[in-house]
């Protein structure tokens, strides 16, 4: 029997080149974020964020919120939307441009927290679960997101990570300097306060920190009671600034907006992003809890568990509602696999960096790839010019002068973010008419296709006077009306906006000033004589 060959002696490369070859593959991944973020500069914003901002600046300018301004998004969401709006004001920007530089400046404090917690803190005796966390965050937090950038969801995700880091490094007991600790504390609860969805944020981390350190010790940690505390003083402050919100706003959002639901939380938790995500999340969260030792992979698998919970509840199935626990689960497989790596590796730092480059530099690069293969970069900002809120900008900034406009949809898009860029003045206190989708989302036998006034709800009689009054004082330049109500038919009647309100003899006879101006699509465009 012949004997077995020898194994070929391995290829021994310099240090230096190891060292080069690391440090190059590091420097490109940090560096095409940074690139790719100057095209979020580019319109249009996200018509979500488009809005609030929307919200924000006329809040800014002197509108009471809640009174003049109806929207069912808790306070602290148009309080921090109100920072760009300033920056704007301070500068000269334009609103959106400043709220893209607004998220790219939170962006980068959060990286550079995160950046310290790693080097000091987290996972000393992981160099690659270290690396791979510091390159994937750029990419999750600034190319990831896509059109969904600056969405709420985004910002939660920019608070989350370092909070996740902080929590790792306090339940293997490793101080941290206080003001860092404080200052990430402060930024979670802050946007956690966004969404009551995001508490399961705070309880699930914070319940891993308590089972790891024993509750002596976790009530002692200054940093929950610190997010408590903002939490506190904001639900206070609400209470006592914006009684508007409570009296008035949360019973329309558990009444007519919650009509407008699209689906129920098992149908969310099943749909074609949600599925997929959550099935990952139990393979991975058990491999986290069973197999690993770490905390950062266990607080990852409690963190995207939190944020599906929040999908999950809003059961609306919206993709940026499921983005931050497809960013979590996604860096909790990265970690996984990285620990497993690290135990490989030579335990000497030079000769593992060959290695090391070679997993970050695959690894990363296939993420870069199938992030791209699924949604090109930028697709909204290339398709810009062709798109409703290119070519109705055109037509407001033609009528309307900068001057103020009218909108009578059920939608946001196009007309937000056409209304910053247009930098005209939207007259109503709603944004869109689901406030009118909510009251009429079913239609009974029997049921008339318009209620008579003396038939209406206070709620939607209230609507009713209101868009006459409005159109006859405030007199906008453009009146822009959807032809698609959004709202079943009834007895085989379409229902009709324009028809509706003009049974409103006040909005009637103002609405004798108006012609038609054009008509794109769908919407129908008209302005004053």
């Amino acid at each position: 029997m012949s004997p077995l060959p020898h194994e070929p002696a391995p290829v021994l490369l310099p240090d230096w080149i190891a060292r080069r070859a690391l440090g190059l593959i590091v420097g490109a991944f940090l560096l095409l974020p940074a690139l790719l973020s100057l095209g979020y500069f580019l319109p249009p914003i996200n018509h979500d964020t488009a809005a609030i901002l929307a919200i924000s600046q006329r809040w800014i300018e002197g509108e009471r919120l809640y009174v003049d301004l109806i929207d069912i998004n808790p306070p602290m969401t148009f309080v921090l939307n109100a920072f760009p709006v300033l920056v704007a004001k301070a500068t000269g920007m334009s609103v959106p441009a400043a709220l893209t530089f607004c998220f790219l400046l939170a962006i980068a404090a959060s990286i550079l927290a995160a950046w310290h917690l790693l080097a000091r803190h987290v996972e000393p005796e992981r160099p690659l679960v270290r690396l791979i966390v510091l390159l994937l965050l750029p990419f999750l937090l600034i190319v990831f997101p896509g059109e969904n950038f600056t969405q709420r969801e985004h910002l939660m995700m920019i608070a989350a990570f370092p909070y996740l880091l902080l929590a790792a490094a306090r339940s293997a007991d490793r101080p941290v300097h206080p003001m860092l600790s404080m200052a990430i504390a402060v930024a979670a609860a802050l946007a956690v306060g966004q969404k009551p969805h995001f508490l399961f944020f705070l309880v699930l981390v914070e319940l891993h920190v308590l089972l790891a350190r024993g509750w002596r010790a976790a009530l002692a940690d200054r940093v929950p009671w610190t997010a408590l505390a903002v939490l506190v003083v904001y639900l206070v402050l609400t209470l006592v600034l914006l009684p508007a919100y409570w009296r008035e706003v949360l019973p329309l959002a558990f009444g007519e907006y919650a009509e407008l639901g699209e689906g129920d939380p098992l149908a969310t938790a099943l749909d074609w992003t949600s599925g997929p995500t959550l099935l990952t999340l139990l393979a991975l969260g058990a491999a986290a809890f069973l197999f690993s030792r770490s905390h950062l992979s266990r607080l990852l698998a409690l963190h995207a568990t939190a944020m599906a919970l929040s999908n999950i509840l809003q059961a609306k199935g919206w993709p940026y509602h499921v983005m931050p626990a497809q960013a979590g689960t996604l860096l909790l497989l990265a970690v996984l696999l990285a620990e497993v790596v690290d135990r490989y590796l030579p335990r000497t730092p030079m000769a593992a960096r060959l290695p090391v480059a070679g997993f970050l530099g695959v690894f990363v690069l296939l993420t870069y790839y199938t992030a791209f293969m699924l949604e090109p970069p930028f697709g909204k900002q290339r398709e810009y010019a062709d798109s409703p809120t290119a070519m109705l900008l055109k037509l407001v900034k033609r009528d309307a002068r900068g001057g103020r406009m009218l909108v009578i949809s059920p939608g946001i898009y196009p007309f937000y973010p056409l209304v910053l860029y247009a930098r005209t003045q939207v007259v109503t206190p709603y944004l869109t008419m689901w406030l009118l989708q909510g009251l009429y989302h079913d239609c009974e036998e029997g049921d008339p296709l318009y209620r008579e006034p003396d038939d209406m709800s206070a709620t939607e009689r209230k609507l009713f006077e209101e868009m006459g009054t409005i159109l006859a004082e405030r007199r906008p330049e453009v009146v822009i009306v959807d032809r698609i109500a959004g709202i079943p038919r009834c007895h085989e009647a379409a229902f009709d906006y324009l028809e509706y309100f003009l049974r409103n003899p006040t909005f009637a006879e103002a609405w004798q000033d108006y012609e038609h101006a054009a008509t794109l699509d769908r919407y129908v465009i008209y302005r004053r004589l």
